[in-house]
C-alpha cells in the first residue's frame, strides 16, 4: 500500500474512502455443489431413504425342447439400499450492540447481511468437501459422499447397508493411477460406468489431477 504523508490539515475533516463490498479471499469454488444445487429436492418426510435395486440376474431361463421341466425355483434378485440422513448446520453470532452500531450512514456494509452471507458460502464449501468425502467425519456424523458411492471395497465395504463383498455388482469402479492421465485411461473408466443405456455424463476433479492430464 503506498503510505501517502497526510497531515491532520485534511485527515481530522476527511472520512476514509470505505469500499461497500467484502471480497472473499478464503473459499474457492465448487463446481459439483454448485451443480447438484441447482435441481434441489426438499425432504418429504421419512426416516430413511430406501431404494430397491436390482442385484441379481435372472437365471431361470433358457432354452428348451418338447415337455422339459422349467426351473420354476423362486428367486431374489432385490435388494434395499438403505441411507440415513444427514444434517448440517451453521451459526450466526451478533449482539444488540453490533446491531446498533452499524446502522445509518456508518453501516457502510450491512452487517447481518454480510454475516449470513459469508456463512452461507462457507456451508456450501464444507457441504462441498463433504460430497467429496466417506461419510466417517466428525463421528460419522458427515454426509455419505463420494469415495464411499464410488469403491471397490479398497475403501468402503458397505455402502447403502449392502456388502459390497457379498453383492459383487454393487461395486464401482475405483483405478489407482499415478503418473500421466491419458484420453484412454478416461475411456476404460467411462466404458466401466456404464450400465444399460445409462452412461457418465459428469466427469469432476481437482485442478491438481486435472493439470496431470
Amino acid at each position: 500500500m503506498n503510505n501517502v504523508s497526510i497531515s491532520n490539515f485534511v485527515s481530522d475533516i476527511t472520512q476514509d474512502r470505505f469500499v461497500p463490498s467484502v471480497v472473499d479471499n478464503i473459499y474457492a469454488g465448487n463446481v459439483l455443489t454448485m451443480l447438484l444445487s441447482r435441481n434441489p429436492r426438499s425432504w418429504r418426510g421419512g426416516t430413511r431413504i430406501v431404494q430397491p435395486v436390482y442385484l441379481a440376474k435372472v437365471t431361470t431361463l433358457g432354452s428348451y425342447s418338447g415337455f422339459d421341466t422349467f426351473n420354476t425355483t423362486q428367486e431374489t434378485k432385490t435388494q434395499q439400499a438403505i441411507f440415513d440422513p444427514s444434517q448440517l448446520y451453521a451459526s450466526v453470532q451478533i449482539s444488540g450492540i453490533q446491531r446498533a452500531l452499524n446502522q445509518g450512514d456508518a453501516g457502510v456494509i450491512d452487517l447481518i447481511a454480510s454475516e449470513m452471507n459469508i456463512t452461507a458460502e462457507g456451508l456450501r464449501q464444507e457441504l462441498g468437501d463433504q460430497i467429496y468425502g466417506d461419510g466417517t467425519g466428525n463421528s460419522n456424523k458427515d454426509l455419505l459422499g463420494l469415495i464411499a458411492a464410488i469403491d471397490d471395497t479398497t475403501n468402503v465395504t458397505t455402502y447403502g447397508n449392502l456388502s459390497r463383498s457379498t453383492h459383487t455388482t454393487w461395486r464401482a469402479t475405483l483405478t489407482a493411477q499415478s503418473g500421466s492421465l491419458s484420453l484412454a485411461n478416461f475411456a476404460a473408466d467411462v466404458d466401466a460406468a456404464q450400465v444399460g443405456n445409462q452412461i457418465p455424463d459428469l466427469i469432476v476433479t481437482t485442478p491438481a489431477v486435472f493439470t496431470i492430464y
